[in-house]
């Protein structure tokens, strides 16, 4: 059901660990993966899985640290979703 499906926000997701959850997330959910990473410390773009982009998969560079970004990214995210699950 389309209305059950959630966005799942996912920070660090170009990182090595991250990157393995958002996968991980992608092949075993219905769900809608939203991957924040500011690529600056172990984020790296060959991390971030290719050939997602899409429905259900959005990746946005993003430094958690600029309020005034993370508001913009949040503020997205929310009006595609009624529910958001953060990973």
């Amino acid at each position: 059901m389309q209305s059950d499906l959630k966005t799942l926000l996912v920070t660090g997701g170009a990182g090595f660990i991250g990157s393995a959850v958002v996968r991980e997330l992608l092949s075993n959910s219905p769900h809608r993966v939203v991957n924040l990473d500011c690529l600056t410390y172990a984020g790296n773009l060959a991390s971030i899985p290719t050939g997602l982009h899409g429905e259900r998969y959005c990746f946005e560079r993003v430094d958690l640290n600029d309020a005034a970004a993370t508001a913009v990214v949040s503020i997205c995210t929310a009006l595609q979703s009624s529910y958001i699950s953060i990973i």
